[in-house]
């Protein structure tokens, strides 16, 4: 499977992108907006072989003929252009913002994780770690989820996958946890957090 994803280097599309090469999938990657963290995030996927950057979807063709290709903006770098083969399903994703976009959109209403754009606490137990978001937009895209809008919250007791417009998901880790890992990683990587 072929993940198109606009905003590669974004936070969220970051992580999106690092999940699905490290499980053998290919991966487009589209980012205009260049920065030097984003030039740092690029060394830790740019030499894995299945990774292909693009400026434009409609350079697409060329890295992924034949292929069934699912497209994921994140919400503040939706795709412009127009791609030239078939694209199997498209996703938006946004994070604490619900105002209505064009398409399917799977949202999250806090995520939190390494590689923040901003250091900001989990407000709610309700506050997912980045690896628990990923895996949930992992799980609906697999599953195949026909929806406009869906959320993917953390699982209360028993309750997994899709009910009504919520996809569960487990979490590994609690809110204090996963922050406590976020400010280690910032700590470690602090230079690279200020670019």
């Amino acid at each position: 499977m072929t993940y198109i994803i606009s905003g590669c280097f974004e936070w969220i599309g970051f992580h999106l992108t690092e999940k699905w090469l490290n499980d053998g999938h290919t991966v487009i990657g589209i980012d205009n907006d260049w920065n030097e963290q984003k030039e740092w995030l690029s060394l830790y996927v740019g030499r894995n072989s299945s990774f292909h950057f693009v400026d434009s979807i409609d350079q697409v063709k060329e890295e992924a003929e034949g292929e069934d290709l699912f497209l994921i903006n994140i919400a503040d770098r939706l795709t412009k252009g127009e791609s030239k083969i078939p694209i199997k399903g498209q996703w938006t994703i946004k994070i604490g913002d619900n105002k209505p976009v064009k398409g399917s959109v799977i949202y999250a209403s806090e995520v939190y994780g390494p590689w923040m754009s901003k250091l900001v606490e989990p407000t709610t137990e309700q506050a997912l770690y980045i690896d628990d978001f990923v895996k949930g937009v992992h799980e609906i895209i697999d599953h195949n989820v026909k929806k406009e809008w869906i959320e993917i919250k953390p699982s209360s007791g028993e309750q997994r996958g899709y009910h009504q417009d919520t996809w569960y998901v487990k979490e590994s880790v609690d809110v204090n946890k996963g922050w406590k890992e976020v400010m280690d990683h910032e700590e470690k990587f602090s230079t690279y957090y200020k670019l």
